[in-house]
């Protein structure tokens, strides 16, 4: 759907539906303000909410790697699986194991 194609249906949606989608908005903004947001995190918080997560999920309790820039958590990150490889692992109805650690080819940005 396009945002014309929006723009137009937003004409004929009722109060409710017209209020709704300005709370969705609101919400949007809200967590886009979260995730481009350059604070330091909340280490313990989001532990302790991830961990909950997990324990509520069955899965053992996470580890965690806290560094302090995208260049400094590469060599964490070079070995582990791609997006795609993922995606297959998930897709496929019974996975052959634990997906293929991926292949370092280059750095995606270059560090300041």
């Amino acid at each position: 759907m396009t945002a014309p194609t929006r723009h137009d249906e937003a004409a004929t949606l009722s109060p409710t539906s017209r209020e709704l989608w300005r709370q969705a908005e609101v919400i949007r903004q809200e967590w886009l303000g979260y995730a481009l947001s350059t604070e330091p995190a909340d280490r313990p918080t989001t532990q302790q909410c991830l961990t909950a997560i997990y324990a509520r999920a069955g899965r053992r309790e996470p580890r965690f790697a806290w560094v302090d820039s995208p260049a400094a958590a590469v060599p964490l990150i070079q070995r582990l699986p791609t997006l795609d490889q993922l995606l297959q692992w998930v897709r496929d109805p019974v996975p052959a194991g634990p997906p293929t650690p991926a292949q370092p080819t280059s750095r995606p940005w270059r560090p300041g």
